[in-house]
């Protein structure tokens, strides 16, 4: 099995270098492309009170969010801006953290400087984050002298608009916020318009235009709406290349139809690991993305009180010090997530007419946080004492082995997962240790969680999941309704994992072509041929088979 691997492993790997290039002489257009910067005027202001001695990192904010360190990264990102070649500056949204009329004032002014002092041009697009303490309006008028100033056109519904990139291209700068059919009729039309001017179109969104893994709209509101059909418009219409962020994953995702193929490159934020942005060379042939990365800031910049640890990890490794900001915040957003009023808020139940599936979800999900968040090994009793519960005494009583690793916890885990897919071409497989560790603790927590539940429910809540995330096609409620009735539950969750949750863990924690942090993208000027189209379907054939072989072998040895 594993030369059979290591041979499609090649293969994919083979396949994954056959690509277009872009030459120096090739280039007409130069962007570096940043987004979710989150600056925040006050948290930049204040001393810094929750990092302590005995608790270093406790000052972090939801997702690992950097908002006290959120000036001192800009002013880092602007400097390295300054020195590279790219003309163009394009702010993706989530420009201010609260979006209040002071924080986009403050965030402004520095870009405004900066476009003043560089040369360069600044072009901002809205978020989500930028309206909720604004209104379109006034968020127009914020950065009036950075992006609608060298508008041609500005949507009066929207905050979205358009800009010459040099000579061959135009920006459409989209407001994500509300889609809806007049902002459809005015994107088509300025594409016409950039087409009858002799411009190749280079949209920007806040929001993905289409889930870039399988339940990224299940589980984050971050996507357009699908209804609009965005994606295949675009492709009507020769629209290639959108930038997006606020899901602050490093992506690239593809989507292809019978006509042909637009690309969405998600950003990382700026302010929260792996406090990252891009840089992309347009070429007649082909479209070079790459990643860069604040390594280090002005300590001086950064409000006072952070412990002595905090501090030392800011200045040693700047980078270490965000992914522990980012570690630390997923850890708690992550177990607010955990708990049955979240749950039924943002599925949306109704207390009373769905009280049969609430009922359950508060039987079922504290004993899941309990078993997300229990130590993953016992440690050794000491004399007299009972062995301490952990989710590896809980695995090997329904069979199976969670294998030894560094972490603490499955929580911890998953927040590592979380923390690679984030900084994008993660590689952690369900047949790999940590991959193995995260399925079979999920499998452990999952039994634990729904032990207390009779057969009909088990099926009840297992199918109501599924469904959650959009999986009653592949996976029919027979195999739901066999696992409760005919197998033992425990047999029947590692059923499920096998058949519905693995292709969703691989697609999440193992990263297909093309990568994330640095590829060159076929170009507008470039023709695919017949070889070029079969190799790329090749490629995603033998990745795709790959990931089946080791999930189903990962569970037979």
């Amino acid at each position: 099995m594993k030369r059979i691997c290591a041979v499609l492993l090649s293969a994919v790997m083979l396949l994954g270098m056959l690509t277009v290039a872009v030459s120096a002489a090739d280039a007409d257009l130069k962007l570096t492309v940043v987004t979710d910067v989150h600056h925040s005027l006050a948290d930049t202001t204040k001393p810094i009170t929750k990092s302590t001695a005995d608790n270093p990192f406790g000052h972090t904010v939801s997702n690992g969010k950097m908002t006290a360190e959120s000036a001192a990264i800009v002013d880092e990102f602007l400097k390295q801006a300054a020195a590279g070649d790219s003309q163009y500056v394009i702010v993706t949204g989530d420009i201010s953290d609260t979006g209040s009329p002071e924080d986009a004032a403050a965030i402004a002014a520095k870009l405004e400087a900066f476009e003043q002092s560089s040369g360069k041009t600044v072009l901002c697009v809205i978020g989500n984050h930028d309206l909720m303490h604004s209104t379109t309006a006034q968020f127009k008028e914020a950065y009036a002298n950075v992006g609608y100033d060298k508008a041609l056109a500005v949507d009066e519904a929207s905050a979205s608009y358009t800009a010459d990139l040099g000579d061959g291209y135009r920006l459409i700068a989209i407001d994500s916020n509300n889609v809806n059919q007049a902002l459809m009729d005015w994107i088509e039309a300025q594409v016409k318009q950039a087409k009858a001017d002799g411009r190749k179109v280079v949209t920007v969104t806040h929001f993905s235009l289409f889930s870039h893994y399988t339940v990224q709209q299940a589980v984050h509101t971050s996507v357009i709406d699908k209804k609009w059909n965005i994606a295949d418009k675009f492709i009507e219409w020769g629209v290639k290349y959108n930038f997006s962020g606020h899901t602050h994953e490093l992506d690239i995702g593809e989507y292809a139809n019978s006509n042909g193929v637009v690309y969405d490159i998600a950003s990382g934020a700026l302010t929260t690991y792996p406090a990252c942005y891009r840089t992309a060379v347009f070429g007649k042939e082909g479209v070079q993305i790459d990643t860069k990365y604040i390594t280090s800031v002005d300590g001086s910049l950064i409000p006072e009180g952070l412990s002595a640890e905090a501090a030392q990890l800011l200045q040693q490794d700047f980078r270490a010090y965000a992914k522990k900001m980012f570690m630390e915040g997923s850890y708690k957003q992550i177990v607010t997530f955990i708990t049955p009023g979240y749950i039924k808020a943002v599925a949306k139940l109704d207390a009373e007419k769905d009280a049969d599936i609430i009922a359950l979800l508060e039987k079922a999900v504290p004993r899941l946080a309990e078993a997300i968040t229990m130590p993953l090994y016992a440690p050794a009793a000491a004399e007299g004492e009972e062995q301490p519960l952990s989710l590896e005494a809980i695995a090997a009583g329904y069979g199976f082995a969670i294998p030894e690793t560094e972490y603490k916890n499955l929580l911890e885990i998953g927040c590592e997962i979380y923390a690679a897919h984030c900084a994008g071409d993660e590689n952690y497989p369900v047949y790999s240790t940590v991959g193995q560790a995260a399925f079979n603790g999920l499998g452990a927590a999952l039994n634990y969680a729904l032990e207390p539940l009779s057969e009909e429910d088990y099926h009840k809540l297992l199918t109501w999941a599924l469904t959650k995330v959009n999986l009653p096609v592949n996976v029919p409620d027979a195999l739901t309704k066999l696992t409760a009735e005919t197998v033992s539950k425990s047999d029947g969750i590692e059923y499920i994992l096998l058949y519905a949750v693995s292709p969703i863990v691989n697609d999440f924690t193992r990263d297909p072509a093309p990568s994330d942090v640095s590829v060159t993208l076929p170009g507008y000027g470039y023709e695919e041929n017949e070889a070029f189209s079969l190799l790329k379907k090749l490629r995603k054939y033998f990745d795709m088979l790959l990931a089946f072989l080791h999930s189903l072998f990962s569970f037979l040895y």
